[in-house]
């Protein structure tokens, strides 16, 4: 009995440290997705959606495509494979980071009516712990780690047929958090970039995609929606796999059914000008591609519609630096608050 009491407290103890693991509010992947040498972080435009309109075709409106060069690359983005995308090159500056992320084109009307392509000066994923941004303390309340999202989860985060400004916790614009007016805001106008001082003044806008999953995917060969999660009112049909994580405090929770912790992405876009420079309007001349004047919208009821897709096309595992799994590991269940740095895993 005594030999085995002390086999059993190193043991109770390993138990006792994993249930007790916390990783801070700052443990992140910062992943920029430049497309280092070129004038804009876009790697390709369309109408195309391959989790909204999977194999249809050109029938959506335009997307601005980032971070995976293939898909636009495509003769037909919307039929594209999960398999013919993973390892492609990428815009991102980790290389394993082969996902594919999109979201409506934004547009400047000018003085003579004409819209514009403004051009995107940066794109950033902040990949964070599950309960982000639920809660900012110290700890995750629950001992759970974050992991990695499955191959091929598809992900639509912001209501493209919202007709009210939606809630800043999933899409939200910002002056640039340098400035006197980071946010968040529900649109541009609401933004009013024009009234903003700091350091860098840039119109940009957040997507938070949740990190509560079921454990369950839809089929991804259907023709058509092929989403595991969207935030669009009209998709009504499909079964929702992923949920943000509710509660407050150091007590945030998954809804019930969806037990399972994935990473919480944050897509952070920041615009210039169509014609170059940080753009620093009123914002009453910016428009989506969801939703364009020629249909009947105002500037702000366009910036209502803002949404994202993220398609999990990353290197899952080995790669040039772990893979998704390895850099979920590394960046986000640890005890460093702010892993990224110097590290080509992690983030600059």
């Amino acid at each position: 009995m005594r030999h085995l009491r002390h086999l059993l407290i190193p043991l109770l103890l390993a138990a006792s440290l994993v249930a007790g693991f916390t990783a801070p509010a700052g443990a992140h992947m910062k992943i920029h997705c430049n497309n280092t040498g070129t004038s804009t972080s876009a790697v390709g435009f369309g109408p195309y959606d391959p989790i909204r309109f999977h194999a249809l075709g050109a029938v959506s409106h335009d997307h601005t495509f980032f971070a995976n060069k293939r898909l636009p690359a495509l003769s037909d983005p919307s039929a594209a494979t999960y398999s013919g995308l993973v390892g492609a090159p990428t815009a991102c500056d980790n290389a394993d980071d082969t996902a594919s992320y999109w979201v409506p084109t934004a547009y400047q009307r000018t003085a003579d009516g004409v819209l514009h392509r403004m051009i995107v000066h940066a794109v950033i994923a902040y990949y964070r712990p599950w309960w982000y941004p639920t809660k900012r303390a110290d700890t995750d309340g629950t001992g759970g780690t974050t992991r990695a999202h499955e191959p091929d989860a598809r992900l639509v985060a912001g209501d493209a047929h919202a007709l009210a400004p939606q809630n800043v916790d999933i899409v939200n614009w910002t002056c640039n958090q340098s400035s006197s007016r980071p946010g968040p805001y529900t649109s541009a106008v609401q933004a009013a970039c024009n009234t903003a001082t700091g350091t860098v003044v840039r119109l940009g806008y957040h997507i938070d995609f949740p990190g509560c999953w079921d454990g369950l995917h839809n089929d991804h060969s259907a023709v058509g929606n092929t989403a595991d999660f969207s935030g669009d009112s009209l998709l009504t049909g499909s079964p929702q796999h992923y949920a943000m994580a509710t509660g407050t405090g150091k007590n945030p929770t998954c809804p019930a059914g969806f037990g399972r912790h994935v990473a919480t992405i944050r897509l952070d876009v920041q615009l210039e000008n169509w014609n170059g420079g940080d753009y620093h309007g009123s914002g009453t001349d910016v428009f989506l591609s969801s939703g364009l004047p020629v249909m009947g919208f105002t500037a702000e009821r366009s910036q209502w519609t803002l949404h994202g897709d993220f398609w999990s096309t990353w290197v899952q595992t080995g790669g040039a630096h772990g893979g998704y799994v390895g850099a979920v590991t590394t960046c986000i269940n640890t005890t460093t608050s702010h892993p990224h740095g110097s590290s080509p895993t992690c983030g600059t």
